[in-house]
């Protein structure tokens, strides 16, 4: 597709549970450009949810034909927070960008890991228990979901 008309998906991730030392949660999505010039890769967070902290990006909110009041974090604040305020990690990379021409690909790699030893004690016990009661509270609900638009692009169509 063109700049004008990118290709985007909305890929729905939930991590069921979430305690220091879990396996890591690795989501490995694939995209393929089978055109003949280059296209960039990108995502947009539209909303996450970590245990009862729910958010939904300004851009979430456009995308629910809804209208930002300002008090919302953008995708880029999203992933900032996401990133930095939880002893566990929450990261979204893209392999490659931009995707050769023909029979280039590329991943969209979203990964939650939590060591066993972070470094903070009474952070890891504090998140560790309300983990641990957020799910016997809510069984059949993933401790983390998050709402992704990925996006691929053709470059200089």
């Amino acid at each position: 597709e063109s700049a004008e008309s990118p290709i985007s998906e909305t890929v729905d991730i939930d991590v069921d549970s979430i305690y220091p030392g879990m396996s890591d949660y690795i989501k490995d999505i694939t995209a393929y450009n089978k055109s003949d010039v280059s296209a960039d890769l990108s995502y947009t967070i539209l909303s996450a949810r970590v245990m009862n902290d729910s958010y939904v990006s300004q851009e979430g909110m456009i995308e629910n034909n809804q209208t930002p009041t300002g008090t919302e974090y953008t995708s880029a604040q999203l992933i900032d927070k996401l990133v930095n305020d939880y002893p566990f990690k929450i990261t979204i990379s893209i392999s490659s960008s931009p995707i050769e021409p023909g029979i280039g690909k590329a991943s969209y790699i979203i990964k939650v890991t939590w060591a066993y030893e972070s470094g903070n004690d009474t952070t890891d016990t504090y998140w560790g228990n309300l983990a641990y009661d957020y799910k016997a509270a809510n069984p059949d609900t993933p401790c983390i979901a998050l709402k992704i638009k990925v996006s691929i692009t053709q470059v200089g169509s």
